[in-house]
């Protein structure tokens, strides 16, 4: 099954009453650690309630949507990639940061799934072709090779 059909928008609320397609875009994709992605949640936070006029996302997975959720105010929207799998399995179920490995000798393993995770990004950036992105912020994992 492509990625994209396993993608869904979590929420959408616009701040400034602009419509959504005219308004800049910031897209906000931290790597799963904590230490990576409470910054970012802070930034995406301060993008939003700071500087109305942006759309602000940020892309996260389904284990740490609840954390992520929590942390933001609801005029960031989220958007949820599933987190992919090695076969064979060499993640347990659910660890999708790197605080739930239940042993670092796995965070190699870890980091071969988030690499994974570049081409269901591309299919989201993709799909806002007609509306692209005024910046992407992101960290370690878009770069890493």
């Amino acid at each position: 099954m492509a990625a994209s059909a396993n993608r869904a928008a979590v929420n959408g609320a616009a701040g400034s009453g602009e419509p959504e397609a005219s308004r800049d875009h910031v897209i906000i994709f931290p790597f799963m650690a904590k230490g990576h992605t409470l910054p970012l949640l802070h930034f995406a936070a301060a993008l939003s309630v700071h500087h109305k006029s942006l759309r602000v996302t940020l892309v996260t997975t389904p284990a740490n949507l609840a954390f992520a959720r929590r942390r933001l105010p609801g005029s960031v929207h989220l958007v949820v990639l599933p987190f992919p799998s090695l076969q064979p399995p060499l993640l347990p179920a659910g660890v999708e940061s790197t605080d739930a490995l239940p042993s670092m000798s796995l965070y190699p393993a870890f980091l071969r799934a988030t690499a994974l995770l570049r081409e269901p990004f591309a299919e989201f950036m993709a799909s806002l072709s007609s509306s692209p992105p005024l910046v992407v912020v992101s960290d370690f994992f878009l770069g890493h090779h």
